[in-house]
């Protein structure tokens, strides 16, 4: 996924779909030379701040997003795996907040969506989203694999 990518979604979370607080979990390290480069990002009047996880103490980071800045925008980046839920001490705010992932399969589900609502997606689609119509690679995959409904692309593609 290259930076583009990567800025028109969490644009469409942060802006078309209103969201305050994204986590993103990097446990393969991909992006955290991307993230080392950014001190915050802006979408158009937007700024959203970026908070890496592994930096700074959950307790801080609660604060900060319940107390000192509650209608500010935060981007929580982690180059780890996600946290269990007894050992989450962000488990309150993650469970209103939204998740973006940036996996091989999260891009091919985004990118070979069927036209229409994708229900049931993981990753930055959600209900009500249109998607693009199908790229070269999503042709392939269509061709090899079927096509179908959403579930059953949703499965075929994360068994790639």
């Amino acid at each position: 996924m290259d930076t583009k990518q990567l800025d028109d979604a969490l644009a469409r979370l942060f802006i078309d779909e209103g969201a305050r607080i994204v986590f993103w979990h990097d446990p393969e390290h991909e992006f955290v030379d991307f993230m080392n480069r950014l001190p915050f990002l802006t979408f158009g009047d937007t700024t959203v701040h970026l908070i890496r996880l592994d930096q700074v103490s959950a307790l801080a980071t609660k604060i900060r997003l319940e107390r000192d800045e509650p209608d500010s925008r935060f981007l929580l980046y982690a180059p780890t795996e996600e946290p269990d839920y007894a050992d989450d001490w962000l488990l309150d705010i993650r469970l209103y907040s939204r998740s973006f992932r940036a996996d091989r399969a999260s891009i091919i589900l985004t990118d070979c969506a069927p036209e229409g609502p994708v229900c049931g997606l993981p990753g930055p689609n959600r209900c009500g989203r249109r998607v693009c119509t199908p790229q070269p690679l999503c042709r392939r995959f269509s061709l090899r694999h079927g096509s179908g409904d959403v579930p059953g692309l949703r499965d075929r593609a994360i068994s790639v």
